[in-house]
């Protein structure tokens, strides 16, 4: 098996019929790293416009694994390393590089340092222009109906726009009619389920059944009230986190696949097949790679590494299903989230933001906005909110400033933090402050 070191460190690809960016590949000299797809060199190699694996073995030993096209990182994985060397694995979405040359650029690192960057250059095929009829007597696949999709700048239900209109229900886990009860009263459409794994483990809570059902009955219970939900698994990062664990370069692969193939034992309907689920959420407010140094606080090609690999796996197991990464904050300064990149991640299929600042909302807000229309894509204010401290008319007042700032900017959906019946000091919105209770309700999306 031939292995490969490129001399030009700067990854490009260009459109089939142009004249490729020169290269000039050789055997690896000291230090060799095979690349391959399947077992197969992928040096030369005509690959699928579609997500493969990408596999890495090489004679050092490394523990992070990272791919890059035109310098943007595409795919992180850890790597498993010993003092024979060390191998890795991440998936690579090729669809945006359909009918082009591609030069694919792995790095691989140990304790935050570089030990050996690679380029491999090989072809993309074109999407197909006419498709094959299916075989006699099997119908051609359609949307199954009422399913969440995007159209442009925008969600849509039946090739109609919908906008979404969610709340949250953190301390409500346990009460899904009341809560998808209270969704119906503020004029909501969408339940988000967060926080929902309990425990010292994250793994161990992913394997308690407890939790699951406790899901369950949300989704059912949103069913039968015609809401959907929005399912998020920042949860899962959070009790990585208090493990100390770095939550980034962790493989999510397991979860994911949990996710997609677990059968509602209320409704018996695979989660990736049902409609009543409209999103998912991986990770929002994703610690900042210049924010406080810590172990589990991401590098920036971890932090895009981990939503390129998860949003891939994601697609790959409930490919009907949307996801997207979670809401930012952090993006007023420089915090060494790579944002733009993450958002226009093929498989993020909404830009999704928390706003809660003065900076959040003229800064951040405007600039994603633009950015995702420039992408296609709908922007989605996923969460925010106030304490109820301030007289009602005071809350409700800041409420519809940003309910309006948000549909001015034509956001696709907005969320609030926290739909609940809590009493004293508390972010819930509820009847008990009706001026706040009417903004939710009359917002336009």
């Amino acid at each position: 098996m031939q292995r490969y070191r490129t001399s030009l460190l700067a990854a490009s690809f260009t459109a089939a019929g142009l004249l490729a960016t020169a290269l000039t590949a050789s055997p690896a000299a000291a230090a060799d790293v095979d690349v391959t797809v399947g077992g197969r060199d992928l040096h030369g190699s005509v690959q699928p416009a579609a997500a493969v694996r990408v596999d890495v073995v090489a004679d050092r030993n490394v523990e992070q694994l990272s791919y890059l096209v035109s310098g943007r990182v595409v795919a992180s994985a850890p790597a498993t390393g010993s003092d024979g060397g060390s191998t890795g694995s991440a998936v690579v979405d090729l669809t945006a590089y359909a009918g082009t040359t591609v030069t694919l650029q792995a790095k691989l690192s140990r304790n935050g340092k570089v030990r050996e960057d690679v380029s491999t250059t090989f072809s993309v095929r074109s999407h197909t222009t006419t498709p094959a009829p299916p075989p006699t007597g099997t119908p051609a696949p359609t949307p199954a109906p009422g399913r969440i999709t995007t159209c442009a700048t925008g969600f849509c239900v039946d090739g109609k726009r919908w906008g979404m209109r969610a709340g949250s229900i953190y301390g409500m886990l346990d009460r899904p009619s009341e809560a998808t009860s209270l969704a119906v009263a503020a004029g909501l459409n969408t339940i988000r389920v967060t926080d929902f794994l309990e425990g010292t483990s994250a793994d161990a809570a992913v394997a308690d059944e407890r939790w699951w059902m406790r899901v369950d009955k949300i989704v059912a219970a949103a069913q039968q009230a015609s809401l959907r939900v929005l399912l998020d698994l920042s949860t899962y990062r959070n009790l990585l986190a208090k493990q100390g664990i770095n939550p980034y370069t962790k493989d999510w692969g397991p979860l994911l696949a949990k996710v997609a193939t677990r059968v509602n034992t209320v409704t018996k309907v695979k989660y990736a097949d049902d409609p009543t689920i409209a999103m998912l959420a991986l990770a929002g407010e994703a610690e900042p790679p210049k924010g406080s140094p810590a172990p589990t606080v991401p590098t920036t090609a971890q932090l895009t590494g981990f939503f390129a690999r998860s949003l891939a796996q994601w697609h790959d197991a409930a490919p009907a299903t949307l996801a997207s990464t979670g809401g930012f904050l952090q993006l007023d300064w420089d915090s060494g989230i790579d944002w733009r990149t993450i958002m226009a991640l093929p498989h993020n299929a909404a830009c999704s933001l928390h706003v809660y600042s003065a900076n959040d909302l003229e800064k951040t807000v405007p600039a994603v906005a633009n950015y995702c229309r420039s992408l296609g894509k709908p922007w989605l204010a996923e969460e925010f909110g106030q304490d109820n401290s301030a007289a009602d008319a005071t809350r409700a007042a800041y409420f519809q400033k940003l309910l309006s700032a948000f549909h001015a900017q034509q956001a696709a959906g907005f969320g609030i933090w926290n739909l609940g019946t809590g009493s004293g000091r508390t972010f819930d919105v509820n009847p008990s402050t009706p001026l706040t209770f009417a903004a939710v309700r009359d917002a336009v999306v």
